[in-house]
C-alpha cells in the first residue's frame, strides 16, 4: 500500500507539471498594462486533448491487463 501511494503521488506530480507546461505554450497578455497573463484557447485545447488522450490510453492499458488468477493458497485451503 505504501509503495502504491508513493507511485501515485509521484505520477500525479509529473502529470501536473506536464499540464502546467502545456498551458504555458500559448499565452494572452493584456497589451496596455501587461499585468494580465492567461493561457489562450489553444493552450486549453492542447491540455484537454492531452488529458483525454492519456485517459484513453489508461483505459486501453487497464482493459489489456490479464485477468487476476485466484491465489493457490485459497484453493488449497478449500480442498
Amino acid at each position: 500500500m505504501g509503495f502504491t501511494y508513493v507511485l501515485f503521488t509521484a505520477f500525479f506530480a509529473v502529470g501536473a507539471q506536464i499540464i502546467f507546461a502545456l498551458l504555458r505554450t500559448s499565452r494572452i497578455v493584456e497589451p496596455l498594462h501587461g499585468i494580465a497573463d492567461f493561457p489562450s484557447q489553444a493552450a486549453f485545447s492542447l491540455s484537454f486533448g492531452y488529458i483525454a488522450l492519456t485517459g484513453l490510453v489508461g483505459v486501453g492499458v487497464a482493459l489489456g491487463l490479464p485477468d487476476r488468477q485466484p491465489l493457490k493458497l485459497l484453493e488449497a485451503a478449500a480442498l
